[in-house]
């Protein structure tokens, strides 16, 4: 039996193709392009290269890597020394020091994953665990990270 928490939705995440700037790619690029260049992807367990190969799925494309990694550290480091492209996430994206690396929407894939946030429902039942979720939330409003009112 799965058991169902209670969750918030906090926003939908986009992803995008980042590329080391020496490529000087468009900031909207067709996936045809994107065959012309190195592609490195995370291994095929991770959500991020699951989501793209269903959207390249739908359209009867195939992105095929160079290089896979398990690691998005070593995959943006990759990327940032001119060993190719990949698909990250713009959360990801928001945490990195962007400077010699162009991020470029894909027109062709519309990649998208909503982000909740769960708890118990023990959590919710208990006064201090349920002003602390709500501290919670308040504050990822104020970060912006939950897009909604």
């Amino acid at each position: 039996m799965t058991t169902v928490y209670p969750s918030e939705f906090l926003t939908q995440e986009e992803f995008y193709l980042v590329s080391p700037q020496k490529y000087y790619l468009p900031n909207d690029i067709h996936l045809e392009l994107i065959k012309n260049y190195p592609m490195i992807m995370m291994t095929k367990d991770y959500m991020c290269r699951q989501l793209v190969e269903e959207e390249t799925k739908k359209l009867n494309k195939r992105i095929v890597p160079s290089i896979e990694v398990s690691s998005l550290d070593i995959l943006y480091n990759m990327v940032r020394n001119g060993l190719g492209l990949a698909v990250v996430s713009d959360t990801f994206l928001n945490t990195r020091d962007l400077t010699g690396v162009g991020v470029s929407t894909i027109r062709d894939l519309q990649i998208h994953r909503d982000i909740y946030m769960y708890h118990r429902s023990e959590f919710a039942n208990n006064s201090a665990g349920q002003r602390f979720y709500t501290m919670v939330l308040n504050e990822l409003k104020k970060l912006k990270i939950i897009t909604k009112d």
